[in-house]
């Protein structure tokens, strides 16, 4: 097996929506990279799943049943990250969900959850990782990373995604006008 030149040994990395599809293959390639997982899914299940199958591959993690869209549960998993390890490194946005409805049958609820799942939380979760991470980069000594994961739909809407498609262009846009320079712009 071909030696990766990524080591990840040390970092302290957040993944939502680990509980299965790209999360979970996502905490497993980091935990065989050699990363510290905190991972978290809607489904406590999923993520106990996650968890113990990151373990199997050396890592050591740790799970919460996370609502992606409940600012208080980001609070709640933001402090645990920073309780057990001081410090976090890297986020991983990937948690969402989509409905598979045309623009006439979609009912502004289904709407507005998606925006709330799929891009709401995603700027609530980055601003609370950053604030950690900002705190503790300078201590540690690590460059922090955050992934936020979109979708071809947020380039090229689909006729039957259209809340899946906003909030996942949404994610594209509010990723690439985001800087850790905010100073830069004042």
């Amino acid at each position: 097996m071909a030696q990766s030149k990524f080591d990840l040994s040390g970092r302290v990395i957040l993944i939502t929506g680990a509980g299965g599809g790209i999360g979970r293959a996502t905490a497993r390639e980091l935990a065989r990279l050699g990363a510290t997982l905190f991972v978290t899914d809607l489904d406590a299940r999923r993520a106990e799943d996650a968890a113990a199958d990151a373990k199997t591959l050396g890592a050591e993690v740790q799970m919460m049943a996370h609502d992606v869209s409940c600012n208080a549960d980001w609070d709640a998993v933001i402090g645990q990250v920073g309780a057990r390890w001081r410090r976090l490194d890297g986020l991983v946005n990937n948690a969402g969900f989509m409905l598979t409805v045309t623009f006439l049958t979609t009912f502004s609820d289904d709407f507005r959850c998606s925006m709330e799942v799929n891009a709401i939380s995603v700027f609530e979760g980055t601003r609370r990782a950053a604030q950690q991470m900002i705190e503790t980069a300078e201590t540690f000594g690590v460059k922090p990373s955050i992934v936020n994961v979109s979708s071809i739909y947020g380039q090229i809407a689909g006729p039957a995604h259209v809340g899946y498609s906003a909030s996942k262009g949404a994610v594209r846009a509010m990723t690439k006008g985001s800087s850790w320079r905010e100073r830069e712009y004042e």
